[in-house]
């Protein structure tokens, strides 16, 4: 078994510390949809791709809404919507609406988690 070194505690923290930034931006990007989502009009744009099922075209609206990240929309459907947030080279599934679950089966709002 190897002993670990401050050079490790270190290497830990600072690795940490970049995926935390990666994931702040991709949290931040993440409520940025959420906050859209509750202006009607933008609403309604959502339910027009959802209703012909252009996931494309959904996926550059929800971009309209985020600052730095890719979108990619892998379902919508009674009104939830899985995508993946891409952000500084790592993906996020985020699943926003009544239907979604963690991994433990818990049912949630909103479910954000690396991909």
């Amino acid at each position: 078994m190897k002993e670990d070194t401050p050079q490790d505690v270190i290497r830990a923290g600072r690795n940490a510390s970049v995926g935390l930034k990666s994931m702040q931006f991709a949290l931040q990007d993440t409520e940025a949809i959420a906050a859209r989502m509750q202006n009607s009009e933008f609403a309604g744009r959502v339910l027009e791709f959802a209703k012909k099922k252009n996931l494309k075209g959904l996926a550059e609206l929800l971009k309209s809404a985020t600052s730095k990240s890719q979108v990619q929309v892998k379902s919508v459907e009674d009104f939830k919507i899985e995508v993946i947030i891409m952000t500084d080279g790592k993906q996020y599934y985020v699943c926003i609406g009544d239907g979604c679950h963690h991994h433990s089966g818990k049912k949630s709002p909103i479910v954000f988690e690396e991909s």
